[in-house]
């Protein structure tokens, strides 16, 4: 009789449990996913809109908050059902009221809402809201919006090289530069995880948990302070303004740990806007991308590693007697004129 009491017992508890899980996928679905579904749910009515989904990238200022470097932003697409419009003879109208809200162009208006066996044709991309509404309250068969979302770089040029940029190659969407392609299989998103089945996605979790080799999705916190990269931002434009280099460049570690707190380069770009770029070579870092000789570099890498090391400070000194005098031979420094004792 115990036995069985206690078989009773262990499967109340296994049914508990699994109810539990169910609640807890249901909360995840509706409460912390819902926006997220909800738009995908709306693209599905809809050919041709891709849902666009990806991990952000954020700056981390010196008073511990994050700032966003690359985030994701959602707007709406004006599309209309031509083989519903072209049977209305008021399409002129219909023009007019539309483009009191979004202006558009009535030609391609026009055009597009003729095409009797078309069923999908946009006319505005990335509204904003209050316009979707707007348009959505006219109540006109055959026009209507679909939520999308996209790539935006609130910084503009802050690090742009650092950042990088999503584009396309052929149909595939994904990071082209900068910490966008280096962390691609991090920042990605599998855009069908909404249509995996419960259980198998519950397997799929535990494998993905067993597998030390498997890539996870998550955001990028990286270490550029956003204050000391426009600070460095403004002294390269300077260096530039002077010399008028072609490239100029600059970059703020600290010695201790080799965190990156600023890089930048001229000349930059704005990745909103990748397509007022002539010349795609701007978009790549030269900074840790190309091959320099070492040279005068190497003076810079001798004081960090006294420093690293506590062998020197700022406040070492040194003689500067204008020129070294090997055995054999005298050599001048670059500008031959004997500074005396200076401060590093």
């Amino acid at each position: 009789m115990r036995g069985f009491q206690n078989r009773l017992r262990l499967l109340f508890l296994f049914v508990f449990l699994f109810a539990l899980l169910l609640a807890g996928r249901l909360y995840l679905i509706q409460i912390v996913s819902g926006e997220n579904f909800e738009a995908k749910a709306e693209q599905q009515y809809v050919a041709g809109v891709n849902y666009f989904d990806r991990g952000l990238i954020y700056f981390a200022a010196k008073d511990g908050s994050l700032v966003p470097a690359a985030s994701i932003k959602t707007g709406f697409i004006l599309h209309i059902n031509p083989k519903i419009l072209s049977r209305r003879d008021d399409l002129e109208a219909i023009y007019e009221i539309i483009n009191a809200i979004a202006p558009i162009d009535k030609e391609d208006f026009l055009t597009k809402a003729g095409k009797k066996d078309d069923y999908y044709e946009e006319l505005a991309r990335r509204l904003p809201i209050e316009v979707a509404e707007k348009i959505q309250a006219l109540k006109i068969s055959g026009l209507s919006v679909a939520r999308e979302r996209w790539r935006v770089y609130p910084g503009g040029t802050i690090a742009a090289h650092t950042v990088g940029l999503i584009g396309y190659s052929g149909d595939e969407l994904a990071g082209r530069y900068g910490l966008e392609r280096f962390y691609e299989s991090v920042l990605k998103r599998n855009g069908d995880d909404a249509f995996v089945n419960f259980f198998a996605e519950i397997f799929s979790n535990i494998k993905k948990a067993a597998s030390a080799g498997e890539s996870l999705e998550g955001d990028i916190v990286t270490t550029i302070e956003p204050s000391v990269e426009a600070f460095l931002e403004s002294e390269i434009e300077k260096v530039t303004g002077k010399y008028s280099s072609d490239f100029t460049g600059g970059i703020v570690i600290n010695p201790r740990t080799g965190e990156i707190y600023a890089m930048a380069l001229t000349p930059t770009f704005d990745p909103n806007f990748p397509q007022r770029e002539r010349d795609p070579a701007v978009f790549s870092n030269r900074l840790v991308e190309d091959r320099y000789e070492m040279g005068s570099i190497l003076k810079a890498l001798t004081l960090a590693v006294g420093i690293d090391s506590n062998a020197i400070t700022a406040r070492t000194t040194y003689n500067d007697p204008g020129c070294v005098q090997p055995i054999a031979q005298h050599r001048r420094r670059f500008c031959s004129l004997p500074r005396g004792k200076l401060e590093l």
